[in-house]
């Protein structure tokens, strides 16, 4: 059994893998060691991997290094594809791992990975295996938060999936219309932009807010393209873990 933690900014995803298939998945705001004792009440874990976009817990490491085979992923992991980014210890190990997962659901395609989290991140991986790099921008609740925290007197505002309209009729509906049309716009103009140099290219959306963007863009012209896998992150990891030097299939 394989033992995956996806340790984000502001929360910590936990799974089991049996092979290729996700067993047991959740999410919690800290984690514990009693967290940990029930998600793992009569399991047999041999591996485990930990991706953190920060510093992760010294002694959960020590744990898993005395009871499993232990993977710390970082950009000096073995990986599935090759990786032309110019600075590989800056890439993230979450677009890393959704970019494995993108190849591990679709392989020898040309795929454009959307994680919709904190921060907004474009990754296209091509059918030859090759990553070049993409692009970062304000994530939806970033973008909310940023005009209220940057100005005296906007308010804030949270998102509505059910606000579809270009503009506002009042200071409220503005914003989401601002916000929320804004970064619709910037995902379809993303899209028609890889489109041009990829015409059989898939979509594949991630993320936190991935269920909200699946709503939003469902009827636009890219609807049948677009496939939302909200655990594709948990599943390059797991992907990643079975590649490492001293894996073994138990």
């Amino acid at each position: 059994m394989n033992l995956i933690f996806d340790i984000g900014n502001s929360r910590t995803k936990v799974a089991l893998f049996e092979n290729n298939e996700l067993v047991s998945k959740q999410i919690v705001d800290h984690l514990s060691a009693d967290f940990l004792t029930k998600f793992l009440k009569n399991q047999k874990i041999t591996h485990s991997i930990i991706a953190s976009v920060g510093n992760s817990s010294l002694k959960l490491f020590n744990e898993l290094q005395k009871n499993t085979f232990l993977h710390n992923f970082s950009y000096k992991s073995i990986l599935p594809f090759t990786s032309l980014y110019a600075s590989p210890q800056t890439l993230g190990v979450d677009r890393m791992a959704a970019i494995a997962g993108a190849m591990k659901l679709l392989p020898s395609t040309n795929i454009l990975v959307i994680d919709a989290g904190s921060c907004m991140t474009f990754d296209l991986v091509q059918a030859n295996g090759e990553y070049h790099g993409g692009a970062i921008s304000p994530g939806l609740s970033m973008r909310f938060k940023s005009l209220n925290t940057f100005t005296a007197s906007l308010p804030l505002v949270t998102p509505d999936e059910n606000y579809t309209l270009p503009n506002g009729i009042d200071t409220k509906t503005s914003i989401l219309a601002g916000v929320q049309d804004g970064i619709k716009a910037e995902i379809i103009s993303k899209i028609e932009h890889y489109l041009k140099l990829y015409p059989d290219l898939s979509v594949l959306i991630c993320g936190g807010d991935s269920a909200f963007f699946d709503s939003q863009l469902k009827n636009s012209i890219f609807a049948n393209l677009l496939k939302t896998v909200p655990d594709l992150v948990l599943h390059g990891l797991n992907s990643i873990l079975q590649l490492q030097n001293g894996y073994s299939a138990s």
